[in-house]
């Protein structure tokens, strides 16, 4: 029986190729799709906000380019996002792998347990080796 490597299929990106009437030709990436649409989405309430709490220029701004802004913004951000490599990762594995460094900075792991610091701050005791000889019986 051959053994064969998996994991070159598991290394392509969910692709999603039509929704509803709308086809795609090379498929959307199932991550852009939902980066893209979380950023438009916040986009629109920083909009919201600002026209709320802005005054008649910022109004007036936002009406003449409101849709290069809402289309602008996602692209461009969707773009720096996923077509660099950081650290020669996928910039979700770089964020991932941020988190764990960060929150297991200052700890000793040992055998996948965290070990306390103050066993690092105890001097070391080592036990005698006796080796027996041959002809003793003492114990």
């Amino acid at each position: 029986m051959d053994n064969f490597n998996y994991t070159k299929f598991f290394k392509y990106p969910i692709k999603i190729y039509r929704i509803g009437k709308l086809e795609f030709a090379n498929g959307v990436e199932l991550r852009k799709l939902l980066f893209g649409s979380t950023v438009f989405v916040i986009t629109l309430a920083i909009l919201t906000y600002i026209a709320l709490i802005g005054g008649k220029t910022t109004v007036n701004f936002f009406i003449d380019n409101w849709i290069k802004i809402t289309v602008i913004v996602p692209m461009v951000s969707i773009f720096v996002a996923f077509s660099f490599k950081y650290d020669n990762k996928p910039i979700n594995r770089f964020f991932i792998d941020r988190y764990r460094f960060y929150r297991h900075k200052n700890k000793v792991i040992e055998n996948f347990r965290v070990i306390d610091d103050s066993q690092y701050q105890k001097p070391l005791q080592y036990e005698a080796y006796h080796t027996k000889k041959k002809g003793s019986e003492s114990c």
